[in-house]
């Protein structure tokens, strides 16, 4: 595979506000790690980041044994998620999309984000787009060894300049692949002690007549590096983004199936001119499984249906 030497990084556009566009991917992405960044191989069940290490296969081993009374309640908040990005994962195909917003504690200013992501066999798609004051409509696509990219400020992702990178070159610049499903960092060593920063409810797990609600909140400085590496790639930052919090809250089905995922989290993006403000900002996100959405699986130019405004 022949990649593109010249751009070895992407098309540095400014932006003051820049939300959760890593998307929960789950493959998709939004398709946006089966939490973590995947190291090397896609089959690998060691997930590393920094100093925080998750072995996919004790946490796997806890699920089956917490299958067999059907009651997963007692699993860790961090396996729980963990395995629900796995069984994801595994489908043969699914898809996600997400909505959501950031606005700036100076000035007030909003930008909407919106996500999407469709999985096909090994074939991978991730939209993301955050409109407002900053237009982004960025496209990618990841098969075989390779990810395109048609990063623009046009909703014509079509006519954006393709840019091609080994898996490898596209996950050092935005910290996860593609295939990978959270880019936040989901772990032990990556939880908040103590009282939430967010104000929401605490880390832990609820059973209810649905399924489970799993609550995490990350530590601001271990919790979200991945993401950080991707907000200031994408943007025209000038350091990387320092969080003052950042949420998670999934809710999924009795079989640890993802439903819906919100993120609650506040940070400040700096451009390289020195301009910024801090920007709170939440993402929803549903999830479809073993299904392709009515369009199936999209091409660069391909048009696709309105977001709706809210997934509520």
């Amino acid at each position: 595979m022949k990649t593109n030497n010249n751009n070895k990084h992407p098309k540095r556009r400014a932006a003051i506000l820049y939300g959760s566009i890593g998307l929960a991917v789950c493959s998709a992405g939004v398709a946006a790690g089966i939490v973590l960044a995947k190291i090397v191989k896609p089959d690998q069940t060691q997930y590393l980041v920094d100093e925080v290490t998750v072995d996919l296969d004790a946490m796997i081993a806890s699920y089956q044994r917490a299958k067999k009374s059907g009651d997963y309640s007692n699993m860790k908040p961090e396996e729980i998620v963990n395995v629900a990005y796995h069984l994801f994962s595994e489908e043969e195909c699914n898809y996600s999309i997400g909505v959501g917003y950031t606005i700036a504690t100076l000035g007030g200013v909003r930008q909407d984000i919106q996500s999407r992501t469709v999985k096909s066999g090994n074939r991978y798609f991730e939209e993301s787009n955050s409109c407002g004051m900053v237009n982004i409509y960025d496209r990618m696509f990841m098969e075989g060894g390779s990810t395109d990219t048609y990063w623009g400020s046009s909703p014509n992702y079509g006519s954006h300049e393709k840019k091609t990178y080994s898996n490898d070159e596209y996950k050092e610049m935005m910290g996860r692949y593609i295939s990978s499903g959270l880019i936040y960092i989901v772990a032990e060593g990556s939880l908040q002690e103590g009282p939430p920063l967010s104000g929401d409810p605490p880390t832990g797990v609820t059973k209810t007549s649905e399924g489970y609600t799993v609550e995490i909140e990350l530590n601001p400085q271990k919790g979200v590096t991945n993401y950080q590496k991707q907000m200031k790639s994408i943007s025209s930052l000038k350091f990387l983004p320092p969080f003052e919090f950042c949420h998670l809250t999934f809710y999924l089905d009795e079989g640890l199936n993802l439903q819906k995922f919100v993120t609650h989290e506040k940070y400040t993006a700096t451009t390289s001119a020195g301009f910024g403000s801090p920007a709170e900002g939440t993402l929803t996100t549903r999830y479809y499984h073993n299904t392709l959405p009515e369009y199936g699986f999209p091409e660069p130019n391909s048009e696709l249906p309105a977001y709706p405004t809210s997934l509520e």
